[in-house]
């Protein structure tokens, strides 16, 4: 069930002791992520690499519900990662909404050795975890 899963989750979490869960925004797991986040005192940070709850495959009752938790997981994950300016413009005001750029960006800068000095350990929860 979902607590044993949340229990699951937090049980790697204390064993593993990383400073951020990362997860994307796909499947049931991604909203736990936020609550197990919670629960440890963890931030959570969330890819947002489609709107999910327009998705063909799911049926038309379920689209209302599934914007709202697609939503819901926007506003309380502590960053949010879109790909695109029009995705994140669609999900609304973030103070930590930031738009991905493209791999390989030859904009961006390389990070020093100081800027990777600390390595962040992160435990990523999502679709097919």
């Amino acid at each position: 069930g979902v607590r044993a899963a949340d229990g699951t989750v937090a049980a790697a979490a204390g064993r593993f002791r990383p400073d951020v869960l990362l997860t994307v925004a796909q499947g049931g797991l991604c909203c736990r992520a936020v609550r197990v986040g919670r629960r440890l005192g963890l931030p959570v940070a969330t890819i947002f690499h489609d709107w999910s709850p327009d998705w063909r495959q799911h049926p038309a009752w379920s689209q209302k519900p599934m914007e709202r938790a697609f939503r819901r997981l926007y506003r309380e994950s502590r960053a949010a990662l879109c790909i695109s300016e029009a995705l994140r413009d669609e999900l609304g005001e973030h103070a930590h909404a930031t738009v991905l750029p493209p791999i390989p960006d030859p904009f961006l800068p390389v990070p020093t050795p100081a800027a990777a000095a600390h390595v962040a350990r992160v435990l990523r929860l999502g679709a097919g975890d």
